[in-house]
């Protein structure tokens, strides 16, 4: 699956510090699927006792599912898929509970460990014979090129417009770059805040980056993980995040930025 990779400059991570564990992200792999992400490698308890969870329903959009059964992940120590019995809403707001899930060492994820997901809506493709430029703007919208620095125009003096998945890609690039907007500071993932941040702060930004990704409507699922460090390179650490459109592809945006 084509990935966005964002590589985040950041000492290497202090020693644990007990009682540390932290309920970091939660991301829908389907409509009755979820995964919930936490600091610290879990304990067996975690993925037997099903009381730990629960799902709310925010806006009243759907139902509120109950989890039915835990998974370990592989090679996700500190990762927990929970089946659900009822189908996730497109577009519906929900939040995932976890309070009093145990680590390795026996301390718990405490009291609040709430936090918010949802799935993209998926919008109905045009009917076409064959995929054409039209039936891809339709999809995917037209927006007007931004060229990094300012408004762009075309050969002919126009406003230049992008469209299509390209319009997609870059439209996604911004948001997970985005610092906020004076209109919507709940835009962006705000990634500056996690320079200099301990390993704690990367999977914190690796549950932002994921969630930003879905809040645009085109984007049917996205997930994240951390990558093992660069032995060459140990003061950086790189978040990898896939991204599947609602068309049923997957787009590749840039690489992403370094910061020190």
């Amino acid at each position: 699956m084509p990935t966005y990779s964002w590589v985040l400059g950041m000492p290497a991570p202090p020693a644990p510090v007990p009682g540390a564990i932290a309920f970091i992200s939660v991301v829908a792999r389907s409509r009755r699927r979820i995964r919930l992400a936490f600091s610290e490698a879990l304990a067996s308890a975690a993925f037997t006792t099903l009381s730990f969870y629960e799902v709310g329903s925010v806006d009243a959009s759907g139902v509120a599912p109950a989890a039915v059964a835990a998974f370990v992940v592989p090679g996700a120590p500190n990762v927990v898929e929970l089946a659900l019995d009822a189908d996730l809403v497109e577009g519906a707001n929900y939040v995932a509970s976890a309070v009093g899930v145990p680590d390795s060492d026996d301390d718990v994820t405490p009291a609040g460990s709430v936090l918010p997901f949802r799935i993209g809506v998926v919008r109905p493709r045009p009917v076409a014979a064959s995929p054409n430029e039209d039936a891809l703007d339709a999809t995917f919208g037209v927006d007007l090129f931004w060229n990094g620095s300012d408004i762009a125009e075309d050969a002919q003096g126009d406003l230049a417009t992008v469209s299509g998945r390209e319009n997609a890609r870059s439209a996604i690039s911004r948001r997970l770059a985005s610092e906020g907007l004076p209109w919507d500071a709940a835009y962006g993932a705000k990634p500056r805040e996690y320079v200099d941040g301990s390993s704690l702060t990367a999977h914190q930004l690796r549950g932002a980056l994921a969630s930003q990704a879905v809040e645009d409507d085109r984007v049917k699922r996205a997930a994240a993980r951390v990558l093992p460090r660069d032995d060459n390179n140990p003061e950086q650490t790189t978040i990898e995040v896939s991204i599947d459109l609602i068309d049923g592809t997957s787009i590749t945006v840039p690489s992403g930025v370094q910061t020190q």
